[in-house]
């Protein structure tokens, strides 16, 4: 054994796969544990270290570099994934609690360290700026409990900005202080030179924030849609911001931070962000815990809990009490109720990112002892421990429920298109002025003479895009399609419109024999999918396009066309469409409407059994249930509603979400058809397989969870999709787009 960790201690390359095995195995294990990847990572971290068993030597060139590199691509993540747009919902509620929860916890650290441990007051400062921010750990697990867009979380989510600005502001202005007491020159007041400190500093801020968002605007206009060109830019603009903070003597973490504000407001809402943003989470910060974990001595942890445990207690009680305060403050000015004001101050208790990483150069500037720093990480520790409980205690009140009023009975009449929101009420009209826009324009209002429709009638039409492929699957893709384009009244047969779409893939030149090909593939993939859909009473629109974007093109092309809904074929999920994403999830980003991903192993019309789970009764769910019904009703499946919950959930809240689901429904769950059932489980994506056993169909929503400290969650719907053998069909909405300012 020792000789293996000889070996490993000195082959980089060893400890390289070794590094990153552990940043890849740990997070699913402590996952399915319950406990924070984060504690994980750092544990694992520290037992491979120089402190524990010596595979990793936290004084080689490598690990000093993914540190460094971990350091700035952390903070970088931590401000691209700050929602902006969140600040201009509730602006002065938000503005209010961000300053109040980074103010009350920053100068109750600061009074405890200089009046009870007897700091210096710069020291005493940065003990207080290192309380102030908050990690939005919890924000996947609100997403996942059909409450993110209750007033509570949109003004945390806005106040993290607030915080996060001010921890980092304020450890930066402490650094100047600090650097400018050790570093008095000759003729030159200690005032003198913090005030040209201060001023070169805020001439930074305003040079980064301002230029090189009007820098990064400029070249991504110039970039197009080339997602290669705008990766570039990106990484352009955090080279820059830090070769800028470098040659300023500014701690290059503030760059870092900075310039991820500056892109996020740039970039706006986009593919790019998302790519980067997840090739971060998933590769270099989980390897940047890793390597600050080699560095932690365990006993130092074990000293900060048991013989520094008071002070440990005082900072840990002042972090709790002044979010919790600042949580009370907000109340006295809004009408929130307790249950929302408990669930505002658990969501800022996680204390990750920023002050992990700002501990982490307090120490290497030599402004915090051993002693501090090891109680902080014990309260990174305990913090994301018990952010989690808290919220989950929290925020399951606040889950909403369907009103009488709000309930939409399932009748024949009434079933036709709840499933799906008309999210463009008007068609789009090009700006085409040809003659042959003009006889088409005609050849519509003559069809729409011979069939006259009232704007009930239309609005229940439901108009499907299909992209076209693989014909190995097409037949099972267009007949799901024509379940949900076919609509049916009690009067009269309503058809639907399908829209068969065909990409032929072209760079530039459009002479090109590939493009050539590309068309007569395309269109004898038309031509077949007009075949298999002749019998159907539908109307076809088949459309091919010439695109050197694939998903973007399905993404325009259901724009232009106005359609409610995409169907897409499964298109795998392996590594690299995790990291890098595929068709699937691109169209996922970039879709106006919502989209149906299928894996049909079955024909559709021999679908009898539909597992859906629930996990409240939101309109998301309710939309979800009820395309289930539009699939049963055309074959006659059964469909089963499955609630999973742990111990912990009151059995008054299950009844009440039965009742809501039967109100929303207007039909009991206990026929043959519609089943409810509920199963205690303390892994959801288990008791989903558990469940799915012997049903031929499983339903699920697409859900995007990702933390602001760069670390992913877990993701239920991707574990039951690996494990699940059967049929799925996975359907995901449009989300709210980020305005760009």
């Amino acid at each position: 054994m020792a000789e293996l960790i000889s070996w490993i201690s000195y082959s980089p390359l060893v400890a390289l796969l070794l590094l990153g095995a552990i940043a890849f195995i740990t997070p699913p294990i402590f996952e399915q544990l319950r406990l924070p990847t984060v504690v994980g990572l750092l544990l694992l971290g520290s037992v491979f270290g120089p402190y524990g068993l010596g595979a990793f030597s936290g004084d080689s060139a490598m690990f000093n570099a993914f540190a460094e590199v971990g350091k700035y691509a952390l903070m970088f993540l931590v401000a691209l994934e700050l929602d902006l747009s969140a600040l201009g919902k509730l602006p002065r509620t938000i503005i209010a609690f961000g300053f109040v929860s980074a103010g009350l916890p920053l100068l109750g650290g600061a009074a405890i360290g200089h009046w009870v441990l007897g700091l210096e007051p710069v020291v005493a400062w940065v003990l207080g700026a290192l309380l102030a921010s908050h990690t939005l750990l919890t924000y996947g697990l609100v997403q996942r409990l059909g409450v993110r867009r209750n007033d509570v979380v949109t003004t945390t989510i806005g106040a993290t900005v607030i915080t996060d600005a001010i921890a980092l502001f304020g450890l930066a202005l402490c650094l100047i202080v600090s650097g400018t007491q050790a570093g008095v020159v000759a003729g030159v007041s200690g005032r003198e030179l913090m005030s040209w400190e201060l001023a070169e500093f805020g001439f930074y801020c305003l040079l980064i924030l301002v230029g090189l968002n009007l820098g990064g605007r400029f070249l991504l206009q110039r970039a197009g849609h080339r997602e290669e060109t705008q990766l570039l830019v990106v990484l352009l603009a955090v080279g820059c911001s830090l070769l800028i903070s470098w040659v300023m003597g500014i701690n290059s973490i503030f760059g870092a931070f900075l310039a991820g504000l500056a892109v996020n407001d740039a970039l706006g809402s986009g593919v790019i962000k998302e790519r980067t943003a997840l090739f971060g989470s998933a590769l270099l910060v989980p390897i940047f815990y890793v390597v600050v974990g080699v560095s932690l001595d365990l006993n130092g942890l074990l000293f900060s809990l048991t013989e520094n445990l008071a002070v440990t207690l005082q900072l840990l009680s002042v972090l709790l009490g002044g979010k919790m305060l600042a949580a009370l403050c907000v109340r006295a000015v809004r009408p929130y109720s307790w249950a929302e004001t408990f669930t505002m101050a658990s969501l800022t208790v996680p204390q990750v990112a920023t002050t992990l990483t700002a501990a982490l150069v307090a120490r290497q500037a030599g402004l915090l002892s051993p002693d501090l720093f090891y109680s902080l990480i014990a309260i990174v520790v305990v913090t994301c421990s018990l952010g989690p409980l808290l919220v989950r205690r929290a925020a399951i009140l606040l889950i909403p429920q369907v009103d009488e009023g709000e309930a939409e009975p399932t009748s024949p009449d009434a079933v036709q298109r709840p499933w799906v929101q008309k999210l463009s009420p008007q068609k789009i009209s090009l700006p085409s002025q040809t003659d042959a826009q003009t006889n088409a324009d005609v050849k519509a209002d003559i069809k729409a003479d011979a069939n006259p429709q009232t704007d009930a009638e239309a609005d229940q039409l439901v108009k499907v895009l299909v992209p076209v492929h693989n014909p190995s699957t097409q037949a099972n893709l267009l007949g799901f399609a024509t379940l949900l384009a076919q609509r049916s009244s009690s009067s009269q047969q309503l058809p639907g419109v399908i829209v068969p779409f065909a990409i032929a893939n072209a760079r530039s030149r459009m002479d090109e024999p590939e493009l050539l090909n590309a068309l007569s593939r395309s269109q004898q993939l038309l031509n077949e999918s007009v075949a298999q859909l002749g019998s159907a009473a539908l109307e076809l629109e088949p459309l091919m396009r010439i695109d050197d974007n694939v998903p973007e093109g399905i993404s325009r092309a259901a724009k232009e066309q106005d359609v409610d809904v995409i169907v897409l074929g499964w298109s795998g999920l392996d590594l690299r469409s995790r990291l890098l994403g595929n068709v699937t999830s691109r169209v996922f980003s970039t879709a106006h409407c919502p989209v149906v991903v299928t894996r049909l192993l079955k024909a559709p019309d021999d679908l009898q059994r539909i597992l859906v789970p629930v996990k409240a009764a939101t309109p998301e769910s309710l939309r979800l249930i009820r395309l289930a019904q539009l699939i049963a009703q055309s074959n006659g499946a059964a469909i089963k509603l499955l609630h999973v919950c742990d111990r912990s959930t009151p059995l008054s809240q299950i009844r009440h979400l039965e009742d809501s689901l039967t109100r929303a429904l207007g039909q009991s769950l206990e026929n043959d058809n519609l089943l409810f059932r509920t199963m205690i489980h303390r892994d959801p994506a288990q008791a989903i397989l558990k469940a799915a056993e012997g049903y031929d169909l499983l339903m699920l929503r697409s859900v995007r969870r990702r933390t602001a400290g760069g670390m992913t969650v877990g993701d239920t719907t991707t574990n039951v999709i690996r494990a699940f053998n059967q049929s799925i069909v996975l359907f995901g909405e449009p989300r709210q787009s980020v305005p760009r300012r």
